[in-house]
């Protein structure tokens, strides 16, 4: 790239000039190309590298923030717009230089192949339509965002009824939409792994809601651990009697 020359004042010009002719080229020929280089090339090359920097950062900063709004427009407009073409969208969008979208990106270039199954599963009248519905809304969420939804319905699960057409509608999903299973696999086989709600299912990693299932049919050990506990209580009290 053909660095432009800067201007000199008269003042520089034979401030330059002087020190040349106090420089011997037979013994000072590297000093006296080093001061040519510095005076016509390398403020011109520090301000042109400079200014591209800064142009570069800003292009940098406006095409991130343009994929950022992209996606997040399909997102909203993912389950309305014709799937060619949110197909057609989600292939053109480029985030090659920007990886920290490309888990997104796949997440909704899935989901947008598995629609059809899932406007099949909101029709049914033997699946959990409220666990398909917040199926749906993490299935085109950032990981964030789709871990506060399903928490959000897990904690709405708080009967016996319901919980069992919840596992009804898993055991389907896993059946009969291998794909759409493999998409949230570990919620999926969370919700399969508990037994019954207490109050809400809780988060698939502390299992909140889930704290006291041990005790089940396991009362006598709790009962057998108070009855241990008073007598080395009253043994110590005695103690000191």
């Amino acid at each position: 790239m053909n660095r432009p020359r800067p201007e000199l004042s008269s003042n520089q010009q034979q401030d330059y000039l002087r020190d040349l002719l106090l420089l011997n080229p037979l013994y000072s020929a590297p000093d006296i190309l080093d001061r040519r280089r510095k005076t016509f090339n390398l403020a011109a090359a520090n301000a042109v590298d400079a200014a591209l920097e800064i142009a570069q950062t800003s292009d940098i900063a406006t095409k991130r923030e343009q994929i950022k709004q992209r996606l997040r427009r399909l997102q909203q407009e993912f389950w309305s717009i014709p799937h060619d073409q949110l197909s057609a969208q989600l292939n053109a969008v480029n985030v090659r230089a920007f990886p920290e979208f490309q888990p997104l990106l796949t997440r909704l270039k899935v989901a947008a192949s598995c629609r059809k199954e899932i406007q099949q599963l909101l029709v049914r009248k033997d699946t959990d339509n409220h666990l398909v519905t917040a199926f749906r809304s993490a299935m085109t969420l950032p990981p964030d965002a789709a871990a506060a939804a399903r928490e959000r319905f897990l904690q709405s699960v708080e009967t016996v009824e319901r919980f069992q057409k919840v596992r009804q509608t898993v055991k389907i999903i896993q059946a009969e939409y291998p794909l759409l299973f493999k998409l949230e696999n570990d919620w999926f086989n969370y919700i399969l792994s508990l037994k019954k709600p207490k109050s809400g299912l809780g988060s698939g990693g502390s299992r909140s809601g889930f704290s006291f299932e041990f005790l089940e049919g396991n009362e006598w050990l709790v009962w057998i651990g108070c009855f241990m506990l008073i007598r080395i209580i009253w043994a110590i009290v005695r103690s000191f009697n």
